[in-house]
């Protein structure tokens, strides 16, 4: 007969709760920004939530700001580089379609949940350099219809 060990604290909240816990869907984006990005570029990168800087125009869809050296890192990374020399890269369609799949995910696994500000910010660090990344956000409605033809176009 085996005998099994009693549940962590971190268990048992994983089964009362779920993987995320209590957190707010902001927070799981910005772990899963994190994870999703390190693992794409074979990188240990951070991501930390920052106020908006200032609350953007109304949008139709999701739009990605960003600094282009994370573009240049996405870059060069893909292409089996090591080190970021500059940020001359151009938008990186890439890098848009992991963010927007990202968002997707998030968005249809809490849309009730999620309390959203038209503007998210982050501050993506690595190898101590970093970017930051803006995220401008529709109205729910539109929200819920982008992300289900995100999702489709995945399939």
């Amino acid at each position: 007969m085996i005998q099994l060990l009693p549940l962590t604290q971190e268990e048992q909240n994983f089964l009362a709760h779920g993987k995320s816990g209590r957190s707010q869907p902001q927070e799981r984006l910005t772990r899963a920004l994190a994870a999703w990005l390190s693992a794409r570029l074979r990188l240990p990168l951070q991501a930390r939530g920052m106020t908006a800087s200032a609350l953007r125009r109304a949008v139709d869809t999701p739009q990605w700001r960003r600094e282009p050296l994370l573009d240049s890192l996405w870059l060069t990374r893909r292409l089996g580089g090591r080190q970021v020399r500059g940020a001359a890269a151009a938008e990186q369609a890439g890098l848009t379609r992991t963010l927007d799949q990202l968002l997707a995910e998030a968005w249809l696994d809490a849309p009730q949940e999620f309390s959203r500000p038209q503007a998210l910010t982050w501050q993506v660090t690595w190898d101590g350099q970093s970017a930051v990344l803006e995220l401008d956000l529709p109205d729910a409605a539109v929200m819920k219809r982008w992300a289900m033809g995100v999702i489709r176009a995945v399939e």
